[in-house]
């Protein structure tokens, strides 16, 4: 059956569902975005036997990189809004316990096979955040798919989130979707709350594949603390995935790879937004001696229905590159390196649910890295602007 049968028909049946008197509360939600963007990437100039191509052109962008990109080893990639539909619910238990449930599917708007003209029909539904889970005036505790405690405690503080100038996608914070996973989230107290997520191995790996070894039921586990009280927002989250999420037949890995995450912001006072990141790295990609900081400042001020927005950031990588050593491989000539990244943009908000937006963002290697390796210059290199609208259901 091809993929655009399956989605009418999965369409069909929620609306049949969401349409019969329910015992639970359900709601159907979604979010389509669509962005045309202009990229330009490498200098085109590199020497024999370099893995970097030039790209520079229009592409249609959703929630799939522009194609076609080169190479990358682990970030700034730039990728587009991201498209889902979904169904949220609770269903009364008694005794002040409810039923939690959420079935989130990904759909893409443009191809993201690089064909013009989508012949073989490629195009397939993926899964987002979908869980079962019960709820009560202690908390939430969650089983499924979902994004991790670490992953959401700045999901607030971007403004840049799910376009060109996305912060995970241009500077490399770790934001994951764990499958698997255990979450219990707390209630809030006077704006405090914090959450934990429990990742069994499974047998797994983090890149895709499997390692037998993978057995432990904490091989990841992410924390986080938020604290939201009127436009004051802060954050504190850690996480540790274990060496044996790794791929070993891509990773020497020796050691688990531990993230600390800081947030804070001022959101929408008086229209001003004022946020700022800062993330480290211990044992990165499961190395016994790389380390990273990242951090970003982004600044926004909204006027009626105009926002204007700005971002700054950096990604320092120091240690040993471990990615694809055990093959002889070295994607990052110099084990050392740094890039900075920029954004600007501006908002048109038609309505609560439909805004326009445009985005200019860069990423550029510091000079170092552009005098000693091409290679790396041009993976790192890029920019391009996006033109968008967004509506949400």
């Amino acid at each position: 059956m091809p993929p655009i049968t399956r989605f009418f028909l999965l369409i069909v049946a929620i609306l049949a569902l969401t349409s019969q008197p329910l015992r639970a509360e359900v709601l159907f939600y979604g979010k389509v975005n669509v962005a045309l963007v202009y990229a330009d990437q490498g200098t085109g100039e590199p020497p024999a036997g370099d893995q970097v191509t030039r790209y520079r052109g229009f592409g249609l962008n959703d929630n799939k990189a522009v194609r076609p990109w080169v190479l990358n080893p682990f970030i700034t990639t730039p990728r587009g809004p991201a498209n889902r539909f979904g169904l949220e619910g609770s269903s009364d238990l008694g005794a002040g316990l409810k039923a939690l449930f959420k079935v989130e599917l990904g759909l893409s708007l443009a191809d993201s096979n690089n064909e013009a003209f989508n012949l073989r029909a490629s195009e397939t539904l993926t899964m987002r955040n979908t869980f079962l889970g019960l709820g009560g005036t202690w908390g939430r505790l969650l089983l499924g798919r979902q994004d991790t405690p670490f992953k959401s405690s700045t999901a607030p503080l971007d403004l840049f989130i799910n376009t060109l100038g996305d912060s995970a996608s241009t500077l490399g914070f770790q934001n994951y979707r764990a499958d698997n996973s255990i979450y219990y989230g707390s209630p809030s107290l006077a704006g405090l709350k914090w959450s934990v997520a429990l990742l069994p191995g499974g047998g797994a790996t983090l890149p895709g594949g499997f390692n037998v070894a993978a057995d432990r039921l904490t091989a990841a586990l992410s924390l986080a603390a938020t604290y939201a009280r009127g436009p004051l927002y802060a954050s504190l989250a850690f996480e540790t995935v274990d060496a044996d999420l790794a791929d070993p037949g891509t990773y020497p890995a020796v050691a688990p790879w531990r993230k600390w995450r800081l947030g804070l912001g001022l959101l929408d006072w008086q229209g001003l937004s004022v946020t700022g990141m800062f993330e480290h790295w211990d044992h990165a990609f499961w190395g016994a001696d790389h380390r990273a900081d990242l951090w970003q400042l982004q600044l926004g001020y909204r006027l009626d229905r105009f926002q204007i927005k700005a971002k700054l950031g950096g990604n320092q990588q120091r240690g040993d590159y471990a990615l694809l050593a055990p093959v002889g491989q070295d994607l990052m000539a110099e084990d050392d390196f740094a890039f900075h990244s920029w954004a600007l943009g501006g908002d048109y908000a038609f309505s609560r649910q439909t805004k326009l937006f445009l985005v200019y963002s860069a990423n550029l290697a510091d000079p170092l890295v552009q005098a000693t390796s091409r290679t790396t210059h041009d993976v790192l290199d890029w920019r391009g602007v996006q033109l968008g609208i967004s509506h949400a259901f």
